[in-house]
């Protein structure tokens, strides 16, 4: 067995933003910072409270507090303006991975020059590293800050294509609980969603190795344990914890191991209904875990031992178990329950042309089992 193990990313875990924020920047140099946001967090007063922070810590600060759900390139240019207009000499990103995401791609401008779309889907090579990025998430869901992967939509095609390259990991993650408790519970069951989606992938991933599915197997354990006591009750600061530190687990293996069917169908499904993340992957989880269930072979014993479930479970009541845990959680686990999402509207046609996009994506041959256009489309229309 060969494999390479790369993350130089600094996590320092459990420490309040405010006192580990600022020795951060000190060590980078920083001066001139540019706070990236969203609108959300600015409502709260979060977002001010960091302007603030950075300075009082002697900072010039710019700021863009505007990130969407699905950030647009166009999102990433207004960004990459007021960076270019402050003459920023690094970037923090407070929010969730879509936050994290523009932070890496606005860094990845400054440095290298061009266009998004140079680098999105005509291959420019990356040769410098991104302006440094100091990333503190908000949500427990996309470990954004461990992994060297911007993902943005393209408003001309919508559709997304990450830009994946060693040049692309922050400088520092800040993972501080108290960040996440005032997340809905709606959208911390959503992102806690995601960490899972992310951990299963990861250990069935073809390029999974003994490293990625220690982690991966311990943040699935997190997931599963914490995520229904993190939506039930937002002030519980041991499962925000374990959420957080599940999400950056997970994130530190997808990033090494890569993801499979789960995500490649999210990709068509959340272009076409612009539906969250997060929530798109809960509802993936069943219907992408019961088509690869047969393929795990002697995995099958670590994934079942991580949802604390026996190991005489069937495929079936394996599936049953998890579907149950996601309404638990109070997520939707059919395109019909999903609010905005026609059912009735849906073609065949439209089916076979998601099932076509999703057999596209980058993350596919990745996945355990073999998948065609075919299987893709076949698992959409038992969502419905």
């Amino acid at each position: 067995m060969a494999f390479t193990f790369f993350c130089p990313v600094k996590l320092i875990f459990g420490q309040p933003m405010a006192e580990a924020l600022p020795p951060v920047l000190a060590d980078i140099g920083a001066q001139r910072v540019l706070l990236l946001s969203d609108a959300g967090l600015a409502r709260i007063g979060l977002a001010g409270q960091v302007e603030a922070l950075l300075r009082d810590a002697g900072q010039q600060v710019a700021t863009f507090l505007e990130v969407k759900t699905n950030p647009t390139v166009a999102d990433v240019e207004a960004a990459l303006a007021v960076a270019q207009a402050a003459d920023v000499d690094a970037l923090v990103a407070v929010g969730g991975g879509s936050v994290i995401d523009v932070g890496k791609a606005v860094g990845l401008l400054m440095t290298n020059g061009g266009r998004y779309a140079d680098y999105q889907w005509r291959g420019q090579p990356i040769r410098r590293a991104i302006l440094p990025l100091v990333a503190a998430p908000t949500t427990a869901g996309t470990g954004s800050e461990m992994t060297k992967v911007a993902v943005i939509e393209d408003e001309e095609t919508h559709s997304k294509r990450g830009v994946l390259s060693p040049q692309l990991f922050v400088r520092a993650a800040i993972l501080d609980p108290a960040l996440t408790a005032s997340l809905p519970p709606g959208l911390t069951a959503a992102t806690g969603a995601d960490v899972l989606g992310h951990a299963l992938e990861a250990y069935a991933g073809r390029r999974a190795n003994p490293v990625t599915d220690t982690l991966a197997l311990d943040a699935a354990r997190r997931a599963w344990r914490n995520l229904p006591h993190a939506t039930q009750n937002g002030q519980d600061r041991a499962a925000r914890r374990e959420m957080l530190l599940a999400s950056a687990l997970a994130g530190w293996a997808f990033d090494q191991s890569g993801l499979g069917i789960i995500h490649a169908l999210a990709g068509p499904l959340t272009a076409q209904y612009g539906l969250h993340h997060g929530l798109c992957i809960g509802l993936l989880l069943p219907y992408g875990l019961a088509y690869n269930l047969p393929a795990l072979g002697d995995k099958r014993a670590g994934l079942l031992s991580a949802l604390e479930m026996p190991p005489t479970l069937s495929d079936k009541a394996i599936v049953d178990r998890i579907t149950a845990w996601l309404r638990g959680l109070g997520l939707p686990v059919s395109l019909r329950e999903v609010r905005g999402v026609d059912v009735a509207q849906i073609t065949e046609a439209d089916l076979v042309a998601w099932g076509q996009a999703a057999s596209a994506m980058a993350m596919l041959p990745n996945n355990p089992r073999p998948a065609t256009a075919a299987d893709c489309t076949r698992i959409l229309e038992g969502m419905i």
